[in-house]
Order: structure tokens, then C-alpha cells, then sequence
């Protein structure tokens, strides 16, 4: 049992991609906590696509730094942060061109018991287990949407965004995999 399995046991979308890493699980979980966007290849490249409508409304794009700052700046919040795993969420609309409303909360307390209509709780964890002589590091993605409307919105917006998604969480893996 995980704290991602805690927090969102039901959902309408998952993803998950795995690696082997030579090293302990709590130096995996610790290295994908350091990483920046320039370790992950890709994420530049989606973060600036997906800011372009931001940027033509006179936004400025956000691609520097750290993964987790990254993350808390797009309005993610963090819901378990222990040394084997790593949990975020977001509450929001992305399927919306700059991302639509997206609801701050504090705690996962308040993540899980929320139900507003019109939105999806995305949470999405790294977390490692031990294997021989390393471990397996894990990144899985869950959303769960709010009413019927906003998982069919979603549904759309996923079949579009989850290939690529995909290419940066394996690149992410990659790089937790050298940073060990």
C-alpha cells in the first residue's frame, strides 16, 4: 500500500512507468526531489508549448529550476513527502488553453474531500522499493474528475497530452537513475 493509494484509491485516468536504479530507494526518492527541468529531456519543450497560450496573454513562461518548485508554482501542492515517496497534487481545470481555475489547498486532508463540479484532482507520486542490490523507482499519475463533465473534458485532453507526458516521465526516471 502507497500514500498515493491513500489519498486517491478511485480514479478515471492512471499512468505509470517504472525503472531499476542501482541505489537505495530513499537516495532515489531524494534524487527525483533535486532534479530540475534541465535534467529532464523533453520538459522544457512541453512546459513551453503548454505555456503558449500564457505567453500570448502576456504571461511569462516558467521554465527554470527545480522539479518540486516547478510543480508548487503550477498550483500543485505537496500530500506526502517521505522518504520513500514522494505524493503532489493539483486541483484544476488544465484542459483549459492557460490551464483554467486552479484551487490552492492545504493539505491532503482538504485535496481528498474536495468535490466542486467542473474540476479534476490530479496526484501523482515518485516513490522507490527495494529490489537486490537497488531499487525500483515508480512514477504513477492518478486523476480523478468531479462529475461526468469535467472527466469527459479531461478524457479529451489526456488522449492528446499523455504521449508526451510519458516521454518525460521516462526521462525523469532516466534521470533520478544518473543522479543516484
Amino acid at each position: 500500500m502507497t500514500r498515493l493509494d491513500d489519498l486517491m484509491p478511485d480514479y478515471q485516468q492512471r499512468t505509470r512507468n517504472c525503472r531499476a536504479v542501482v541505489g537505495a530507494p530513499e537516495a532515489a526518492v531524494a534524487a527525483a526531489r533535486r532534479l530540475e527541468v534541465r535534467d529532464v529531456r523533453g520538459l522544457r519543450l512541453l512546459l513551453g508549448v503548454r505555456a503558449l497560450p500564457g505567453v500570448a496573454r502576456g504571461r511569462s513562461p516558467i521554465a527554470a529550476g527545480g522539479l518540486v518548485d516547478l510543480a508548487l508554482r503550477y498550483g500543485f501542492g505537496i500530500l506526502a513527502d517521505e522518504p520513500g515517496e514522494l505524493v503532489v497534487g493539483l486541483i484544476g481545470q488544465p484542459w483549459k488553453p492557460v490551464g483554467g481555475e486552479v484551487v490552492r489547498f492545504d493539505g491532503p486532508a482538504r485535496f481528498t474531500a474536495f468535490n466542486r463540479p467542473g474540476f479534476v484532482k490530479v496526484a501523482a507520486d515518485v516513490r522507490a522499493e527495494p529490489t537486490g542490490p537497488g531499487c525500483v523507482v515508480c512514477t504513477e499519475t492518478r486523476v480523478a474528475a468531479t462529475d461526468a463533465g469535467a472527466a469527459r473534458r479531461f478524457a479529451r485532453y489526456w488522449t492528446v497530452i499523455r504521449p508526451f507526458g510519458g516521454v518525460v516521465r521516462r526521462s525523469l526516471l532516466a534521470a533520478v537513475a544518473r543522479s543516484v
